[in-house]
Protein backbone atom coordinates (compact mmCIF):
# COMPACT_ATOMS: atom_id res chain seq x y z
CA UNK A 1 0.00 0.00 0.00
CA UNK A 2 1.25 3.46 -0.92
CA UNK A 3 -0.41 6.40 0.79
CA UNK A 4 -0.58 10.07 -0.11
CA UNK A 5 -2.14 12.44 2.41
CA UNK A 6 -3.11 16.08 2.88
CA UNK A 7 -5.25 18.32 5.08
CA UNK A 8 -7.29 21.43 4.31
CA UNK A 9 -8.13 24.47 6.45
CA UNK A 10 -6.34 23.33 9.60
CA UNK A 11 -4.56 26.38 11.02
CA UNK A 12 -2.18 27.69 8.31
CA UNK A 13 -2.58 24.66 6.06
CA UNK A 14 -5.20 26.06 3.72
CA UNK A 15 -4.97 23.64 0.81
CA UNK A 16 -1.64 21.87 0.51
CA UNK A 17 -0.81 19.34 -2.22
CA UNK A 18 -0.95 15.63 -1.48
CA UNK A 19 2.18 14.39 0.27
CA UNK A 20 3.35 10.94 -0.74
CA UNK A 21 4.46 9.18 2.44
CA UNK A 22 7.69 7.28 1.87
CA UNK A 23 9.73 5.16 4.29
CA UNK A 24 11.33 8.43 5.47
CA UNK A 25 9.33 11.65 5.06
CA UNK A 26 11.12 14.75 6.33
CA UNK A 27 9.19 17.94 7.12
CA UNK A 28 11.34 21.08 7.04
CA UNK A 29 10.71 24.82 7.14
CA UNK A 30 10.78 27.84 9.41
CA UNK A 31 8.91 28.05 12.69
CA UNK A 32 5.10 28.37 12.54
CA UNK A 33 4.99 27.30 8.90
CA UNK A 34 2.69 24.33 9.55
CA UNK A 35 5.12 21.41 9.87
CA UNK A 36 3.98 20.39 13.33
CA UNK A 37 0.31 20.83 12.40
CA UNK A 38 0.75 18.41 9.51
CA UNK A 39 2.68 15.87 11.59
CA UNK A 40 0.30 16.04 14.55
CA UNK A 41 -2.67 15.32 12.32
CA UNK A 42 -1.45 11.69 12.26
CA UNK A 43 -1.80 11.09 16.03
CA UNK A 44 -4.98 13.21 15.83
CA UNK A 45 -6.57 10.64 13.53
CA UNK A 46 -5.23 7.80 15.66
CA UNK A 47 -6.77 9.13 18.88
CA UNK A 48 -10.03 9.73 17.00
CA UNK A 49 -10.12 6.06 15.94
CA UNK A 50 -8.89 4.66 19.22
CA UNK A 51 -11.21 6.39 21.68
CA UNK A 52 -14.94 5.82 21.44
CA UNK A 53 -16.43 9.17 20.48
CA UNK A 54 -19.59 10.59 18.92
CA UNK A 55 -17.51 12.70 16.51
CA UNK A 56 -15.33 11.69 13.55
CA UNK A 57 -12.43 13.76 14.94
CA UNK A 58 -11.49 13.96 18.59
CA UNK A 59 -9.69 17.28 18.70
CA UNK A 60 -8.41 16.89 22.25
CA UNK A 61 -7.03 13.60 23.55
CA UNK A 62 -4.11 11.81 25.16
CA UNK A 63 -1.82 12.25 22.16
CA UNK A 64 -2.41 15.78 20.82
CA UNK A 65 -4.55 18.82 21.59
CA UNK A 66 -6.04 20.86 18.75
CA UNK A 67 -8.62 22.46 21.04
CA UNK A 68 -11.86 22.20 19.06
CA UNK A 69 -13.02 22.73 15.49
CA UNK A 70 -12.94 26.52 15.85
CA UNK A 71 -9.38 26.41 17.18
CA UNK A 72 -8.30 24.01 14.44
CA UNK A 73 -9.62 26.38 11.79
CA UNK A 74 -7.32 29.10 13.10
CA UNK A 75 -7.51 32.27 11.02
CA UNK A 76 -9.43 30.67 8.15
CA UNK A 77 -12.33 33.08 8.73
CA UNK A 78 -14.19 32.13 5.56
CA UNK A 79 -13.90 28.40 6.22
CA UNK A 80 -16.25 26.49 8.48
CA UNK A 81 -14.97 23.09 7.42
CA UNK A 82 -11.76 21.11 7.56
CA UNK A 83 -10.94 18.23 5.24
CA UNK A 84 -8.67 15.20 5.17
CA UNK A 85 -7.54 13.77 1.83
CA UNK A 86 -6.19 10.26 1.30
CA UNK A 87 -4.99 8.49 -1.83
CA UNK A 88 -4.12 4.79 -1.87
CA UNK A 89 -2.22 3.16 -4.71
CA UNK A 90 -2.14 -0.52 -5.69
CA UNK A 91 -4.59 -1.74 -3.09
CA UNK A 92 -6.42 -5.01 -2.67
CA UNK A 93 -9.26 -5.90 -0.34
CA UNK A 94 -9.98 -9.31 1.12
CA UNK A 95 -12.78 -11.53 -0.12
CA UNK A 96 -15.80 -11.10 2.13
CA UNK A 97 -19.44 -12.25 2.18
CA UNK A 98 -22.41 -9.89 2.16
CA UNK A 99 -25.65 -11.03 3.77
CA UNK A 100 -29.03 -9.72 2.71
CA UNK A 101 -31.17 -10.24 5.79
CA UNK A 102 -34.42 -9.64 3.93
CA UNK A 103 -33.49 -12.09 1.18
CA UNK A 104 -32.01 -14.79 3.38
CA UNK A 105 -28.81 -15.69 1.53
CA UNK A 106 -25.15 -14.77 1.23
CA UNK A 107 -23.55 -13.03 -1.71
CA UNK A 108 -19.82 -13.75 -2.04
CA UNK A 109 -17.67 -11.13 -3.72
CA UNK A 110 -14.36 -11.66 -5.45
CA UNK A 111 -11.21 -9.99 -4.00
CA UNK A 112 -11.45 -6.25 -4.55
CA UNK A 113 -8.58 -4.60 -6.42
CA UNK A 114 -7.97 -0.97 -7.30
CA UNK A 115 -5.15 0.86 -9.04
CA UNK A 116 -5.63 4.27 -7.36
CA UNK A 117 -8.43 5.51 -5.12
CA UNK A 118 -8.77 8.94 -3.51
CA UNK A 119 -11.05 9.94 -0.67
CA UNK A 120 -11.83 13.36 0.81
CA UNK A 121 -13.62 13.58 4.16
CA UNK A 122 -15.08 16.99 5.02
CA UNK A 123 -15.71 17.77 8.70
CA UNK A 124 -17.89 20.64 9.86
CA UNK A 125 -20.12 21.77 12.70
CA UNK A 126 -23.75 21.14 13.56
CA UNK A 127 -24.37 23.44 16.49
CA UNK A 128 -21.52 22.72 18.86
CA UNK A 129 -20.95 19.19 17.48
CA UNK A 130 -18.25 18.06 15.05
CA UNK A 131 -19.87 16.02 12.27
CA UNK A 132 -19.07 14.46 8.93
CA UNK A 133 -20.65 16.61 6.24
CA UNK A 134 -19.34 15.33 2.93
CA UNK A 135 -17.50 12.34 1.54
CA UNK A 136 -15.91 12.27 -1.92
CA UNK A 137 -14.53 9.11 -3.54
CA UNK A 138 -12.59 9.11 -6.80
CA UNK A 139 -11.39 6.11 -8.83
CA UNK A 140 -9.67 7.78 -11.82
CA UNK A 141 -8.87 4.67 -13.83
CA UNK A 142 -12.53 3.58 -13.75
CA UNK A 143 -13.76 7.16 -14.29
CA UNK A 144 -15.78 7.13 -11.08
CA UNK A 145 -16.50 10.28 -9.04
CA UNK A 146 -18.92 9.89 -6.14
CA UNK A 147 -20.06 12.58 -3.72
CA UNK A 148 -22.11 11.78 -0.61
CA UNK A 149 -23.75 14.70 1.22
CA UNK A 150 -24.85 13.46 4.61
CA UNK A 151 -28.13 14.25 6.34
CA UNK A 152 -27.51 17.31 8.52
CA UNK A 153 -30.97 18.55 9.57
CA UNK A 154 -34.48 17.15 9.74
CA UNK A 155 -35.43 18.65 6.38
CA UNK A 156 -32.15 17.74 4.64
CA UNK A 157 -32.04 14.03 3.92
CA UNK A 158 -28.67 13.75 2.21
CA UNK A 159 -27.84 13.17 -1.42
CA UNK A 160 -25.59 11.06 -3.65
CA UNK A 161 -24.17 12.09 -7.00
CA UNK A 162 -22.25 9.81 -9.34
CA UNK A 163 -20.17 11.53 -12.01
CA UNK A 164 -22.21 14.68 -11.48
CA UNK A 165 -25.61 12.95 -11.80
CA UNK A 166 -27.92 12.65 -8.79
CA UNK A 167 -28.95 9.12 -7.83
CA UNK A 168 -32.41 10.29 -6.90
CA UNK A 169 -34.08 6.88 -6.60
CA UNK A 170 -31.82 6.27 -3.58
CA UNK A 171 -31.70 9.83 -2.22
CA UNK A 172 -35.50 10.15 -2.25
CA UNK A 173 -36.07 6.85 -0.47
CA UNK A 174 -33.40 6.99 2.25
CA UNK A 175 -31.92 9.32 4.82
CA UNK A 176 -28.16 9.15 4.23
CA UNK A 177 -26.30 9.50 7.48
CA UNK A 178 -22.72 9.26 8.72
CA UNK A 179 -21.85 7.22 11.79
CA UNK A 180 -19.63 10.14 12.97
CA UNK A 181 -17.31 7.59 14.57
CA UNK A 182 -14.70 7.39 11.84
CA UNK A 183 -13.46 9.29 8.82
CA UNK A 184 -13.67 6.05 6.85
CA UNK A 185 -17.05 4.58 7.84
CA UNK A 186 -19.66 3.46 5.35
CA UNK A 187 -22.75 5.70 5.06
CA UNK A 188 -25.90 4.54 6.83
CA UNK A 189 -29.10 4.24 4.81
CA UNK A 190 -32.34 4.59 6.78
CA UNK A 191 -35.61 4.28 4.88
CA UNK A 192 -37.83 7.30 5.37
CA UNK A 193 -41.05 6.88 7.26
CA UNK A 194 -44.26 7.77 5.47
CA UNK A 195 -45.54 9.47 8.64
CA UNK A 196 -44.54 10.09 12.24
CA UNK A 197 -46.74 7.17 13.30
CA UNK A 198 -44.85 4.72 11.10
CA UNK A 199 -42.50 2.52 13.18
CA UNK A 200 -38.77 3.25 12.76
CA UNK A 201 -37.03 1.18 10.10
CA UNK A 202 -33.73 -0.56 10.75
CA UNK A 203 -30.66 0.75 8.88
CA UNK A 204 -29.93 -1.08 5.64
CA UNK A 205 -26.50 -2.13 4.42
CA UNK A 206 -25.20 -0.27 1.39
CA UNK A 207 -24.95 -3.54 -0.56
CA UNK A 208 -28.59 -4.34 0.08
CA UNK A 209 -29.72 -0.81 -0.80
CA UNK A 210 -27.85 -0.85 -4.11
CA UNK A 211 -28.99 -4.34 -5.05
CA UNK A 212 -32.58 -3.38 -4.28
CA UNK A 213 -32.23 -0.17 -6.34
CA UNK A 214 -30.90 -2.15 -9.30
CA UNK A 215 -33.74 -4.69 -8.99
CA UNK A 216 -36.26 -1.83 -9.10
CA UNK A 217 -34.54 -0.41 -12.19
CA UNK A 218 -34.77 -3.79 -13.91
CA UNK A 219 -38.39 -4.22 -12.85
CA UNK A 220 -39.42 -0.83 -14.30
CA UNK A 221 -37.62 -1.59 -17.55
CA UNK A 222 -38.88 -5.14 -18.12
CA UNK A 223 -41.76 -5.44 -20.61
CA UNK A 224 -43.09 -8.61 -19.02
CA UNK A 225 -43.24 -10.10 -15.56
CA UNK A 226 -39.92 -11.52 -14.40
CA UNK A 227 -39.49 -13.54 -11.24
CA UNK A 228 -37.92 -11.79 -8.26
CA UNK A 229 -35.24 -14.49 -7.98
CA UNK A 230 -34.14 -13.77 -11.56
CA UNK A 231 -34.08 -10.03 -10.88
CA UNK A 232 -31.94 -10.49 -7.77
CA UNK A 233 -29.61 -12.95 -9.48
CA UNK A 234 -28.94 -10.54 -12.34
CA UNK A 235 -28.49 -7.61 -9.93
CA UNK A 236 -25.89 -9.64 -8.04
CA UNK A 237 -24.10 -10.54 -11.25
CA UNK A 238 -23.91 -6.90 -12.32
CA UNK A 239 -22.72 -5.60 -8.95
CA UNK A 240 -20.07 -8.30 -8.63
CA UNK A 241 -18.31 -7.08 -11.79
CA UNK A 242 -15.10 -5.11 -11.25
CA UNK A 243 -15.99 -2.93 -14.24
CA UNK A 244 -18.90 -2.66 -16.66
CA UNK A 245 -16.73 -2.51 -19.74
CA UNK A 246 -17.55 -4.14 -23.06
CA UNK A 247 -15.83 -7.41 -22.14
CA UNK A 248 -17.68 -7.88 -18.83
CA UNK A 249 -21.05 -6.91 -20.32
CA UNK A 250 -20.61 -9.43 -23.15
CA UNK A 251 -19.80 -12.07 -20.53
CA UNK A 252 -22.98 -11.19 -18.64
CA UNK A 253 -24.96 -11.34 -21.88
CA UNK A 254 -23.46 -14.70 -22.89
CA UNK A 255 -24.15 -16.35 -19.51
CA UNK A 256 -27.62 -14.92 -18.84
CA UNK A 257 -30.41 -17.50 -18.84
CA UNK A 258 -33.16 -15.16 -20.06
CA UNK A 259 -33.73 -13.42 -23.37
CA UNK A 260 -34.95 -10.36 -21.47
CA UNK A 261 -31.63 -9.76 -19.78
CA UNK A 262 -29.63 -10.64 -22.89
CA UNK A 263 -31.57 -7.83 -24.54
CA UNK A 264 -30.85 -5.56 -21.57
CA UNK A 265 -27.10 -6.14 -21.78
CA UNK A 266 -27.22 -5.55 -25.52
CA UNK A 267 -28.92 -2.22 -24.80
CA UNK A 268 -26.19 -1.28 -22.29
CA UNK A 269 -23.58 -2.04 -24.96
CA UNK A 270 -25.35 0.25 -27.42
CA UNK A 271 -24.01 3.83 -27.66
CA UNK A 272 -27.60 5.09 -27.49
CA UNK A 273 -28.33 6.53 -24.00
CA UNK A 274 -31.31 5.05 -22.15
CA UNK A 275 -32.61 5.43 -18.60
CA UNK A 276 -31.95 1.80 -17.70
CA UNK A 277 -28.42 2.03 -19.05
CA UNK A 278 -27.64 5.22 -17.11
CA UNK A 279 -29.17 3.94 -13.88
CA UNK A 280 -27.41 0.56 -14.10
CA UNK A 281 -24.03 2.17 -14.71
CA UNK A 282 -24.56 4.76 -11.93
CA UNK A 283 -25.55 2.10 -9.38
CA UNK A 284 -22.58 -0.06 -10.36
CA UNK A 285 -20.20 2.89 -10.03
CA UNK A 286 -21.61 3.72 -6.63
CA UNK A 287 -21.17 0.10 -5.54
CA UNK A 288 -17.53 0.20 -6.65
CA UNK A 289 -16.96 3.44 -4.75
CA UNK A 290 -18.45 2.02 -1.56
CA UNK A 291 -16.38 -1.16 -1.99
CA UNK A 292 -13.32 1.08 -2.23
CA UNK A 293 -14.46 2.87 0.94
CA UNK A 294 -14.59 -0.49 2.70
CA UNK A 295 -10.97 -1.13 1.72
CA UNK A 296 -10.09 2.38 2.93
CA UNK A 297 -11.76 1.70 6.26
CA UNK A 298 -9.82 -1.52 6.73
CA UNK A 299 -6.38 -0.40 5.58
CA UNK A 300 -6.31 3.19 6.83
CA UNK A 301 -7.70 2.22 10.22
CA UNK A 302 -4.85 -0.26 10.60
CA UNK A 303 -2.33 2.31 9.35
CA UNK A 304 -3.33 5.13 11.71
CA UNK A 305 -3.76 2.87 14.74
CA UNK A 306 -0.11 1.88 14.18
CA UNK A 307 1.10 5.51 14.35
CA UNK A 308 3.36 6.27 17.32
CA UNK A 309 3.95 9.92 18.18
CA UNK A 310 6.81 11.56 20.08
CA UNK A 311 6.69 15.30 20.73
CA UNK A 312 9.51 17.85 20.56
CA UNK A 313 10.16 18.29 24.30
CA UNK A 314 10.80 15.10 26.21
CA UNK A 315 10.73 14.83 29.99
CA UNK A 316 14.10 15.45 31.66
CA UNK A 317 15.82 12.51 33.33
CA UNK A 318 15.73 12.05 37.08
CA UNK A 319 18.30 10.31 39.24
CA UNK A 320 15.79 7.80 40.67
CA UNK A 321 12.27 6.69 39.84
CA UNK A 322 9.68 4.89 41.95
CA UNK A 323 9.43 1.30 40.83
CA UNK A 324 6.08 0.35 39.29
CA UNK A 325 4.92 -3.08 38.21
CA UNK A 326 3.73 -1.93 34.78
CA UNK A 327 3.86 -3.36 31.28
CA UNK A 328 4.29 -0.29 29.08
CA UNK A 329 2.88 -0.85 25.59
CA UNK A 330 4.43 2.29 24.11
CA UNK A 331 6.41 5.38 25.00
CA UNK A 332 4.29 8.44 25.84
CA UNK A 333 4.37 11.51 23.55
CA UNK A 334 6.52 13.39 26.07
CA UNK A 335 8.69 10.39 26.94
CA UNK A 336 7.76 10.66 30.63
CA UNK A 337 7.17 6.91 30.95
CA UNK A 338 10.45 5.94 29.28
CA UNK A 339 12.02 4.70 32.56
CA UNK A 340 8.98 2.47 33.16
CA UNK A 341 9.22 1.28 29.57
CA UNK A 342 12.82 0.16 30.15
CA UNK A 343 11.91 -1.45 33.47
CA UNK A 344 9.09 -3.43 31.81
CA UNK A 345 11.43 -5.00 29.26
CA UNK A 346 12.60 -8.54 29.86
CA UNK A 347 16.34 -8.94 30.61
CA UNK A 348 16.85 -10.28 27.08
CA UNK A 349 14.95 -7.34 25.50
CA UNK A 350 16.87 -4.80 27.57
CA UNK A 351 20.16 -6.40 26.51
CA UNK A 352 19.07 -6.29 22.87
CA UNK A 353 18.13 -2.61 23.15
CA UNK A 354 21.42 -1.81 24.88
CA UNK A 355 23.40 -3.62 22.20
CA UNK A 356 21.53 -1.78 19.45
CA UNK A 357 22.16 1.64 21.04
CA UNK A 358 25.79 0.66 21.54
CA UNK A 359 26.21 -0.17 17.86
CA UNK A 360 24.94 3.28 16.92
CA UNK A 361 26.19 5.62 19.65
CA UNK A 362 28.95 3.74 21.45
CA UNK A 363 27.24 3.33 24.83
CA UNK A 364 24.73 0.86 26.21
CA UNK A 365 21.79 1.29 28.56
CA UNK A 366 21.17 -0.46 31.87
CA UNK A 367 18.46 -0.29 34.51
CA UNK A 368 19.69 -0.40 38.13
CA UNK A 369 17.22 -1.52 40.80
CA UNK A 370 17.62 -0.59 44.46
CA UNK A 371 14.82 -1.21 46.93
CA UNK A 372 11.69 0.40 45.56
CA UNK A 373 13.57 2.60 43.07
CA UNK A 374 15.16 2.26 39.65
CA UNK A 375 17.71 4.39 37.82
CA UNK A 376 18.96 4.55 34.24
CA UNK A 377 22.67 4.19 33.60
CA UNK A 378 24.80 4.46 30.49
CA UNK A 379 27.72 2.07 30.26
CA UNK A 380 30.74 1.68 28.03
CA UNK A 381 33.29 -1.07 28.73
CA UNK A 382 33.74 -1.04 32.53
CA UNK A 383 32.39 2.47 33.10
CA UNK A 384 28.78 3.12 34.20
CA UNK A 385 27.21 6.51 34.85
CA UNK A 386 23.74 7.71 35.86
CA UNK A 387 22.02 9.38 32.89
CA UNK A 388 21.48 12.58 34.93
CA UNK A 389 25.25 12.99 35.10
CA UNK A 390 25.52 13.17 31.32
CA UNK A 391 24.51 15.96 28.94
CA UNK A 392 20.86 16.98 28.68
CA UNK A 393 20.79 15.87 25.07
CA UNK A 394 21.22 12.22 26.10
CA UNK A 395 17.98 12.29 28.10
CA UNK A 396 16.24 13.73 25.03
CA UNK A 397 17.58 11.20 22.53
CA UNK A 398 16.98 8.04 24.58
CA UNK A 399 13.15 8.09 24.17
CA UNK A 400 13.69 8.61 20.42
CA UNK A 401 15.94 5.55 20.25
CA UNK A 402 13.51 3.64 22.46
CA UNK A 403 10.48 4.30 20.27
CA UNK A 404 12.43 3.36 17.12
CA UNK A 405 13.82 0.14 18.60
CA UNK A 406 10.48 -0.96 20.02
CA UNK A 407 8.71 -0.31 16.70
CA UNK A 408 11.23 -2.37 14.75
CA UNK A 409 12.23 -5.06 17.27
CA UNK A 410 9.71 -5.21 20.10
CA UNK A 411 7.00 -7.82 20.53
CA UNK A 412 3.34 -6.93 20.20
CA UNK A 413 1.63 -5.97 23.43
CA UNK A 414 -2.02 -5.46 24.19
CA UNK A 415 -3.42 -1.96 23.73
CA UNK A 416 -6.63 -1.52 25.69
CA UNK A 417 -8.38 -4.66 26.91
CA UNK A 418 -8.32 -6.94 23.89
CA UNK A 419 -6.63 -5.49 20.82
CA UNK A 420 -3.02 -6.17 19.92
CA UNK A 421 -1.28 -3.97 17.40
CA UNK A 422 0.69 -5.71 14.70
CA UNK A 423 1.86 -4.92 11.20
CA UNK A 424 3.95 -2.01 9.89
CA UNK A 425 4.46 0.98 12.17
CA UNK A 426 4.73 4.69 11.41
CA UNK A 427 6.71 6.88 13.78
CA UNK A 428 5.78 10.58 13.80
CA UNK A 429 8.57 12.38 15.67
CA UNK A 430 9.06 16.11 16.18
CA UNK A 431 12.64 17.40 16.27
CA UNK A 432 14.42 14.19 17.29
CA UNK A 433 17.70 16.16 17.12
CA UNK A 434 16.69 18.57 19.90
CA UNK A 435 19.63 19.45 22.23
CA UNK A 436 22.06 17.30 20.24
CA UNK A 437 25.43 18.36 18.88
CA UNK A 438 25.44 18.42 15.04
CA UNK A 439 27.64 15.30 15.00
CA UNK A 440 25.01 13.39 16.96
CA UNK A 441 22.25 14.89 14.83
CA UNK A 442 23.99 13.33 11.86
CA UNK A 443 24.06 10.02 13.74
CA UNK A 444 20.26 10.02 13.66
CA UNK A 445 20.47 9.75 9.88
CA UNK A 446 22.35 6.48 10.40
CA UNK A 447 19.53 5.29 12.66
CA UNK A 448 16.94 6.01 9.97
CA UNK A 449 19.12 4.37 7.32
CA UNK A 450 19.47 1.31 9.52
CA UNK A 451 15.66 0.96 9.72
CA UNK A 452 14.61 1.78 6.14
CA UNK A 453 17.79 1.20 4.14
CA UNK A 454 20.38 -1.35 3.23
CA UNK A 455 22.42 -1.21 6.43
CA UNK A 456 23.29 -4.51 8.10
CA UNK A 457 23.04 -5.19 11.82
CA UNK A 458 23.57 -8.12 14.14
CA UNK A 459 20.02 -7.52 15.38
CA UNK A 460 17.39 -8.52 12.78
CA UNK A 461 14.45 -6.15 12.28
CA UNK A 462 11.12 -7.75 13.07
CA UNK A 463 8.72 -5.17 11.71
CA UNK A 464 8.59 -2.76 8.80
CA UNK A 465 8.70 0.82 10.06
CA UNK A 466 8.42 4.19 8.34
CA UNK A 467 9.07 7.71 9.63
CA UNK A 468 7.50 11.16 9.47
CA UNK A 469 10.13 13.47 10.93
CA UNK A 470 9.87 17.21 11.58
CA UNK A 471 13.39 18.61 11.74
CA UNK A 472 15.50 21.77 11.64
CA UNK A 473 18.78 19.86 11.36
CA UNK A 474 21.06 20.71 8.46
CA UNK A 475 23.49 18.04 9.71
CA UNK A 476 20.84 15.33 9.50
CA UNK A 477 19.84 16.31 5.96
CA UNK A 478 23.45 16.44 4.77
CA UNK A 479 24.26 13.08 6.35
CA UNK A 480 21.30 11.44 4.63
CA UNK A 481 22.74 12.63 1.31
CA UNK A 482 26.06 10.98 2.21
CA UNK A 483 24.27 7.72 3.04
CA UNK A 484 22.46 7.83 -0.30
CA UNK A 485 25.78 8.36 -2.06
CA UNK A 486 27.27 5.40 -0.16
CA UNK A 487 24.40 3.15 -1.20
CA UNK A 488 23.21 2.59 2.38
CA UNK A 489 19.74 3.92 1.63
CA UNK A 490 17.89 4.36 -1.67
CA UNK A 491 17.16 7.90 -2.81
CA UNK A 492 13.53 7.10 -3.63
CA UNK A 493 12.94 6.01 -0.01
CA UNK A 494 13.20 9.64 1.17
CA UNK A 495 10.74 12.48 0.62
CA UNK A 496 11.50 16.02 1.79
CA UNK A 497 8.49 18.31 2.26
CA UNK A 498 9.32 22.02 2.49
CA UNK A 499 6.82 24.26 4.32
CA UNK A 500 7.15 27.98 3.70
CA UNK A 501 5.04 30.89 4.92
CA UNK A 502 5.46 34.56 5.78
CA UNK A 503 6.08 35.59 9.37
CA UNK A 504 2.69 37.34 9.70
CA UNK A 505 1.17 34.06 11.06
CA UNK A 506 -1.88 34.40 8.82
CA UNK A 507 -0.62 33.84 5.27
CA UNK A 508 -1.42 30.30 4.08
CA UNK A 509 1.47 27.86 3.92
CA UNK A 510 3.00 26.87 0.61
CA UNK A 511 4.37 23.35 0.23
CA UNK A 512 6.91 22.06 -2.24
CA UNK A 513 9.03 18.96 -2.47
CA UNK A 514 12.69 18.06 -2.61
CA UNK A 515 14.54 14.77 -2.88
CA UNK A 516 17.98 13.26 -3.39
CA UNK A 517 19.40 12.05 -6.66
CA UNK A 518 21.32 8.78 -6.82
CA UNK A 519 24.54 10.58 -5.86
CA UNK A 520 23.01 12.09 -2.73
CA UNK A 521 22.67 15.65 -4.07
CA UNK A 522 19.48 17.53 -3.21
CA UNK A 523 17.08 18.27 -6.05
CA UNK A 524 14.73 21.29 -6.09
CA UNK A 525 16.25 22.54 -2.84
CA UNK A 526 15.56 26.26 -2.18
CA UNK A 527 18.69 28.37 -2.38
CA UNK A 528 19.80 29.73 1.00
CA UNK A 529 17.34 27.62 2.99
CA UNK A 530 19.57 27.48 6.08
CA UNK A 531 20.98 31.00 5.84
CA UNK A 532 20.74 33.28 8.86
CA UNK A 533 18.94 36.28 7.34
CA UNK A 534 16.80 37.24 4.37
CA UNK A 535 19.42 39.61 3.02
Amino acid sequence: MRLSYAVENIRRLKNIPDVELRPLTLLVGRNSAGKSTFLRSFPLIRQSLEIRSSAPILWFGDLVDFGDLTSALGDNDTANQVAFRFTLHNIEGKERPTYFASRGYYWYQEPIQFDTVSMRSVIGARGDETVMQLLEISIPREKIEVQIDFRMRSNVHGAITVNGNSVEHISKKFDIRATNRSLFSQPIFIQRRSSKDTPPVRPSSSQEVLADALVNTFRRWATRRIGKDTLWTEAQRVLSQATLDEHSIRQLMGTSRTKTFRRLYSQILSPTPTIVKEETISIHRLARALAALEVFQEQLTEYFLNVNYLGPVRAASERYYRKQELEVSEIAPNGANFPMFLASLSPWELQQFSTWVGELFGYGVKVHRSGGHISIHLHAKEKSINVTDTGYGVSQILPVLGIIWWATHGRSRSVGLYRQRSGPRTLAIEQPELHLHPAHQAKLADVFAYVIGNEKSSLPRRRKTSFIIETHSEALINRLGELVEQGKVNSDAIQIVIFSAHDDLSTPTEVRFSSYDNKGALKNWPYGFFRYSDR
